[in-house]
């Protein structure tokens, strides 16, 4: 069968807007041999390059990185694409996005009589029938220092044999996203983007993009957000582009306005979702307090029919600085919670289950219930997972300030209510593993945390394991830096490595009805701890590296 020779020649043209200046690429003249020439890919706001994989063949570029050049005639594997057939070339060059800005991207061809924009056409890695070609199909989100790697698709189907041609490729980034929802990731997944000032197609508000999102990733830029978000779709990404310290969301429990939505005790709620990932926030709420005694920052469950919350990611955030108190009325008890996994069932089911949580490298700080406690019950928790959860990663994270003996607020304080019983947090927990009837949680993994100031008035553990059926054959306690006891009440050895205890090493015992401080193990009696090979100095890099 006859060759047919394609080359192709790449310019880049910008579009002017906020954080984007034209002449980020300057599009020259297209000679002979398709060199096209850019601004220098050292400088400019939208990087483009060959892919160092085997399909970077395909891109040449020049010596002084402002050319650059697609030739599919032969690149050494073929001698170029044939006639009547269809062709994808994956991982063929990437674009990398070096502006301070979210920016979309897309490519038109054109100079050429045998192709068109569907037979020709630019596709993110694992997405090829993605068409990154505008708003008629799709463009490319790319937030600040994200890079794509970028396919090519041909179509020869229809074209002469033995023909040639020297085409040009126009790419256009732009702080405006021309498509709406049919902008895509670097996987090819769909991008919706959130901003304080939104642009073009872009959305203030964190729910209205999830209440559009089909399984995607959410992108927030910087700032503060005053909303309580409801996740109750799966596949969702929920991601800050510049990460927990200048992107926040704050949840109020009173206000039913346009700036707070209805009134909410969880900041961020997974109901029932699977495959959803919380990631690099810092989550809070207004000082009012709820009517219900109770917040809790993020916190999943099942849905009506006991599904969910599989595979919740929680990572990269500062969960921080709120309180809650008794309030007139309240017959229940007094709840602050960091991540909460709750699988106690909605309408009358039978247990539910998850697995596959994590909680990894995040900042839990500062979470209090505060005041008098009327009914002897106020909890404040750093991580809590209650019932069935199966194979959880709690990992790298510091859990500091949870709980306190008095009434002084953390930065979020509230109006204290009622004047008899308890004052101050009962029962804080650094992390509380119960159970929900028979089952607890099994075959957690607990590794690498850092626990400080756990304080309350009974009992400041920085793990509680409540009674259960067992821990699971798998689970592990390791390298953790324990400065508040562990109390074990499952009737199955917790097992525990490699730890750090300020108490000495091996960690003192202390009897259960001690109220003890400090790196210990709180004695339930034997058989309760596998302790071994405790370390004698903390561990460094326990904790969060936020």
């Amino acid at each position: 069968m006859k060759r047919r020779n394609l080359l192709l020649g790449i310019g880049g043209l910008s579009a002017a807007g906020a954080g984007m200046r034209t002449g980020a690429f300057s599009l020259g003249t297209v000679d002979r041999s398709a060199d096209v020439t850019v601004a220098n890919e050292d400088d400019a706001y939208l990087a483009m390059a060959p892919s160092s994989g085997p399909n970077g063949a395909y891109a040449t570029q020049g010596s002084n990185k402002n050319e650059l050049a697609l030739d599919f005639t032969n690149n050494g594997q073929g001698g170029g694409v044939n006639s009547e057939g269809e062709f994808y070339f994956d991982n063929v060059l990437t674009v990398e996005n070096r502006a301070t800005q979210t920016v979309y991207v897309w490519a038109r061809f054109g100079g050429g009589s045998q192709f068109d924009n569907q037979n020709l056409y630019l596709y993110p890695n694992g997405a090829r029938d993605t068409k990154l070609n505008d708003q008629s199909n799709s463009v490319l989100t790319l937030a600040p220092g994200e890079r794509a790697n970028i396919g090519a698709y041909i179509d020869t189907s229809s074209t002469s044999t033995g023909s040639s041609e020297t085409l040009t490729m126009t790419v256009r980034a732009d702080v405006d996203n021309p498509s709406g929802t049919n902008s895509v990731g670097p996987s090819g997944g769909q991008a919706l983007v959130v901003s304080q000032d939104p642009d073009q197609n872009e959305y203030g508000s964190i729910q209205n993009a999830i209440d559009d999102a089909t399984g995607t990733d959410v992108l927030v830029e910087a700032g503060t957000y005053n909303e309580a978000i409801v996740i109750d779709k799966d596949d969702i990404t929920l991601r800050s582009l510049a990460g927990a310290g200048q992107t926040t969301i704050r949840a109020s429990t009173e206000d039913a306005n346009v700036d707070f939505g209805t009134g909410s005790n969880k900041a961020v709620l997974v109901d029932g979702a699977t495959d959803v990932t919380i990631d690099g926030f810092t989550v809070t709420f207004e000082s009012a307090p709820a009517n219900n005694s109770e917040k809790y920052a993020v916190r999943g469950r099942p849905d009506g029919s006991g599904g969910g919350p599989d595979n919740l990611v929680v990572a990269n955030n500062i969960i921080e600085d709120f309180s809650t108190s008794d309030q007139p009325g309240n017959s229940g008890a007094v709840r602050a919670g960091g991540v909460s996994i709750d699988m106690n069932p909605t309408g009358g089911l039978g247990p539910a289950t998850t697995n596959g949580i994590e909680v990894r490298n995040n900042i839990i700080r500062d979470i209090e219930c505060v005041g008098d406690v009327d009914q002897n019950d106020s909890r404040a928790k750093g991580i809590a997972m209650n019932g069935d959860v199966q194979e959880a990663v709690i990992m790298d994270n510091t859990i500091h300030n949870i709980g306190t003996t008095s009434n002084e607020d953390p930065n979020a304080a509230e109006e204290l209510a009622n004047t008899s019983g308890v004052e101050g947090t009962e029962k804080p927990r650094g992390i509380s593993l119960t159970e929900n009837g028979p089952t607890g949680p099994t075959n957690f993994e607990i590794v690498r945390n850092d626990f400080d100031g756990i304080e309350g008035t009974y009992g400041q553990p920085a793990i509680f394991v409540g009674g259960s059926n067992g821990l699971g054959g798998s689970h592990a306690v390791r390298f953790n830096n324990f400065r508040h006891p562990v109390d074990n009440l499952s009737g199955e050895a917790l097992v525990l490595r490699k730890n750090w205890w300020s108490s000495g090493s091996p960690p003192a015992t202390s009897s259960a009805d001690s109220d003890a401080d400090g790196g210990v193990l709180i004695d339930r009696g034997p058989g309760a701890y596998d302790q071994n090979n405790s370390r004698s100095s903390q561990v460094n890099d326990a904790g969060s590296d936020l």
